[in-house]
Order: structure tokens, then C-alpha cells, then sequence
């Protein structure tokens, strides 16, 4: 049976915080699936993603940032052990975020 990350994307989205919250990070970020972000944009958006129905953390998924006002501009990375990501170094705007993990169903959260 499968489990939706929808809803884990929203245990994510209260985590996040309004998706953007100030940082101070001190140096440009590498991530897998694109290029550097500069650090001098100063914004991060961090969260955890867990299992809707039993709240553990989900490991090994894939959370994807996606600047809405241009969808070219997307970054990713996989979740840590602990269920948690981070993307650093961005700059203002609006961001929606996808996850996908095997065996789950794909989720956006605008």
C-alpha cells in the first residue's frame, strides 16, 4: 500500500517556517542537481520530511526547490538519515517544493 508524501510535505512546510527564513550563510552551496547559489543571497529553506501515518523521519528522499516565477530554476537534494534537508544561499522570491521517494506518491506543496 502506498503512502502519499503529501502529507508529509506539509509536516515539512510548518517546519520551513513561510518556506524562506533568514540566514547568514558563509559560502556558496553545491547541490546535485544544479549549480552553485551564491551566498550572497542570504535566505534558506530547511525542513524535515516524515511519514504521514507513522511520523518517523523519511530517509533518502528527494526534495526539490523550485523558484515558481521561472521552473528552469530548480534545485535538489536528498534527504539526510534524519529525514532533513536545507538549501542555503538563496536568493527572495516564491518557492514550491516537491518530494518523491520510492514507493510513496509525488507531492508539491506551492
Amino acid at each position: 500500500m502506498q503512502t502519499a508524501i503529501r502529507h508529509c510535505l506539509f509536516a515539512m512546510a510548518a517546519v520551513v517556517c513561510g518556506i524562506l527564513c533568514a540566514s547568514s550563510s558563509g559560502g556558496a552551496q553545491d547541490n546535485p542537481g544544479g549549480t552553485k547559489v551564491p551566498a550572497a543571497a542570504g535566505f534558506k529553506v530547511a525542513g524535515v520530511v516524515v511519514s504521514s501515518t507513522s511520523g518517523t523521519p523519511l530517509r533518502e528522499t528527494r526534495v526539490t526547490l523550485v523558484n515558481t516565477k521561472n521552473r528552469r530554476e530548480a534545485v535538489w537534494i536528498i534527504t539526510r538519515e534524519d529525514g532533513r534537508f536545507e538549501f542555503a544561499g538563496l536568493g527572495a522570491g516564491k518557492y514550491s517544493l516537491e518530494g518523491a521517494r520510492r514507493g510513496y506518491t509525488p507531492a508539491a506543496l506551492e
